[in-house]
């Protein structure tokens, strides 16, 4: 027989053992359980998902591949993995996706207690339903402990993740060393970075003199101060995502000078991402419209209000002739009218 494999790496998972923590262990841990059963294991079926959350099912390669190849006809006949769990840690989804392996014929085992998981009975679909429920439950218990840890390093000043323009990210070491002869990290704080928080004032000065944000971003660029992003002296962590595409580009975007303007961290506020704390500045929000103003009318730049333009069709009456009334005659056709009307 031919066995595929399967294992996932959940980022939130904190819970779990060392040897689920690892994709490359479950991997090598179910070859070995398969190669114990008398079946074969081909490198093209195996499956991985490393660092995705259990609850996440839309963005699943390995996940995705692996109910792809069971149409039209699978090209193996075993899954398997260390738990079920690795399938997903939300009930309904992955007793839908473990649905659709059982009705391709692919048996499934999990190598962690040696036990398939079938759907045969509806004794063999209740007890998948519970483990499912309890992987869940699992999760849940989990995102509330990180949750908790994160406002606890939030109150203390420390660290919750990512980098901020104006600050170096510090690792804080233990004073005495590990059973391995190191110092291990502690926590990280926040240390502020001279050149950087003198960019931070000079967009706030900028602003509050009047300048509009393209032409604080246009000055800032012109005299080659580096956008978020390129910090070279955080050597904590590796750049941040969401600051890689300005570094890309080589020069502040007029868009990321409100971002530092309305930052929570650099107007003395300090927080976690998962929730906004008090304090905290609030989203922009367009405007409402102006009362007895036409939803149609749009205002340009230049202030001057643009024409809402409504097209009627022509009204003929018993007095007047119908060329004549609303409506304009051209190569022998009649068209309709173009009414004009301002609003402000």
């Amino acid at each position: 027989m031919i066995a595929a494999i399967y294992a996932r790496k959940s980022t939130e998972q904190t819970g779990v053992n060392e040897e689920d923590r690892s994709v490359t262990r479950q991997i090598a841990h179910a070859r070995a359980y398969a190669e114990g059963k008398g079946w074969r294991v081909v490198e093209e079926h195996v499956y991985v998902d490393d660092g995705i959350s259990g609850a996440e099912f839309k963005h699943r390669p390995g996940l995705i591949r692996l109910l792809n190849a069971l149409q039209p006809t699978p090209a193996f006949q075993v899954v398997v993995m260390s738990e079920t769990s690795r399938v997903g840690r939300e009930q309904a989804r992955t007793q839908l996706a473990f649905s659709q392996i059982a009705e391709a014929g692919v048996e499934m085992w999990a190598y962690l207690d040696d036990k398939r998981w079938a759907l045969d009975t509806a004794t063999d679909k209740f007890m998948l339903s519970v483990a499912n429920f309890t992987a869940e439950l699992e999760r849940e218990k989990a995102s509330q402990r990180t949750y908790d840890a994160m406002v606890r390093k939030a109150k203390a000043l420390h660290v919750t993740g990512g980098r901020v323009y104006g600050y170096d990210n510090v690792e804080v070491l233990a004073e005495a060393a590990g059973p391995d002869g190191r110092r291990h990290r502690q926590w990280v704080i926040r240390r502020v970075n001279p050149t950087e928080a003198a960019v931070v004032r000079r967009i706030f000065t900028l602003y509050a003199a009047g300048e509009g944000l393209t032409r604080i971003a246009k000055t800032l660029n012109a005299e080659g101060i580096a956008p978020p992003g390129r910090h070279s002296s955080d050597t904590t962590r590796a750049p941040c995502r969401r600051t890689a595409p300005v570094a890309r580009g080589r020069s502040l975007r007029t868009e990321n000078a409100p971002h530092r303007l309305r930052t929570r961290r650099t107007s003395g506020t300090h927080g976690t991402r998962a929730r906004r704390t008090a304090g905290g500045l609030p989203r922009r929000r367009p405007p409402p419209p102006r009362p007895g103003r036409s939803p149609g009318a749009r205002r340009r730049p230049d202030g001057a209000l643009s024409t809402a333009i409504q097209i009627s069709p022509p009204t003929v009456t018993e007095n007047s002739p119908p060329s004549r009334v609303h409506s304009v005659a051209s190569a022998g056709r009649t068209r309709p009218a173009l009414s004009l009307s301002l609003s402000r």
